[in-house]
């Protein structure tokens, strides 16, 4: 039952690193994406006030 165990705890891990490497992911493209927006929205604005 050792190898079993042992098999099994390596899954765990490798299943615990790969949900941390997508959350991590997740967490980057989010910021990402809501600089974008962000950056997006200031030019926006500036632009709307440079016109007026």
């Amino acid at each position: 039952t050792l190898p079993r165990d042992h098999s099994g705890g390596l899954y765990y891990v490798i299943l615990c690193y790969i949900t941390l490497y997508y959350i991590t992911l997740h967490y980057i493209t989010l910021h990402y994406v809501t600089l974008h927006y962000v950056t997006l929205h200031y030019v926006t604005l500036h632009y709307v006030t440079l016109h007026y």
